[in-house]
């Protein structure tokens, strides 16, 4: 059975949640019931309005997202959908809004990159951004290097086939050096190591308090030192798929403290951008 992306929100409105869930892919299917599926989405349903789309990209080869917002503006639905027809995922979620959406940092930040690379993860809502519920990251970004929606070049069990691994990092702006996180593997694909969710990173003090940090780079790869004094674009290591990543892509975020567990992720203002870029955009940095 297929669903158009069209016709999801209809069905979905008018409750027909078991033609959405026959719809969907076995992989989806595995991780629950029918009868899971239709409580799940019953019970989501009677606590908010009618939906409608209110976003629409696509981030990977052949697969197309869609956010539906409902009429309440206080509940959201993320469908995933393949191009031979099927639903390869439906998440339900909180439609939520931050009142940091309007605190900018101080300085004027570039990507930590080199050349271009793709937002996977960026943007003031949950539907483009997956850090936005948390406070400490919300306004991070994701990025990999993706060649016509390809993450790699077909073998996707091996770190090297990927184009974002082993890639420069760089200073997104002079600062200090002021941790380093050392001494942990690169994971294998579809392994992240959660204890570890940073993985190999730094992090840098520039003016007005401000802290970014750049996560999950290559084991032995990081070419600075606690005190070392950066200028923008200068080499930081090389990205890789250490600590809570699934496959090489490089975690880019600034916040108003060091701590990065209880600081607040600040919206980041960018040099070569009058609109911070979101997610599936493609960004240059230094």
């Amino acid at each position: 059975m297929k669903v158009l992306p069209e016709d999801f929100v209809k069905l979905f409105n008018e409750r027909h949640f078991n033609i959405l869930y026959q719809a969907s892919t076995s992989d989806y299917q595995a991780l629950m019931s029918e009868e899971e599926f239709v409580t799940y989405a019953n019970d989501f349903k009677n606590n908010s309005g009618d939906f409608e789309l209110k976003f629409h990209n696509s981030i990977h080869y052949k697969v197309d997202r869609y956010c539906f917002i409902d009429d309440n503006d206080t509940h959201m639905i993320t469908a995933v959908f393949h191009q031979n027809g099927e639903i390869g995922g439906i998440q339900f979620d909180f439609h939520e809004q931050y009142e940091t959406d309007d605190d900018y940092t101080k300085n004027e930040y570039k990507f930590p990159i080199n050349d271009e690379w793709f937002v996977l993860w960026g943007g003031t809502n949950a539907f483009l951004n997956y850090h936005y519920p948390y406070k400490n990251q919300r306004y991070a970004y994701d990025l990999v290097q993706s060649i016509s929606g390809h993450v790699h070049n077909g073998l996707e069990k091996k770190l090297s086939s990927y184009f974002t691994y082993g890639k420069d990092v760089v200073a997104p702006l002079k600062g200090e050096v002021v941790d380093v996180y050392l001494h942990q593997p690169d994971n294998f694909i579809g392994i992240p190591n959660m204890e570890q969710p940073m993985g190999n990173a730094v992090v840098l003090k520039h003016e007005n308090d401000e802290y970014s940090m750049v996560a999950h780079l290559q084991a032995g790869s990081i070419v600075v030192r606690v005190g070392d004094t950066v200028e923008q674009g200068d080499l930081l290591g090389f990205a890789g798929n250490s600590g809570a990543s699934n496959e090489p892509h490089l975690h880019f975020q600034v916040t108003d403290g060091r701590d990065l567990i209880d600081s607040n992720s600040l919206r980041i203002r960018f040099k070569d951008y009058e609109k911070e870029p979101v997610q599936a955009e493609t960004v240059r940095g230094v």
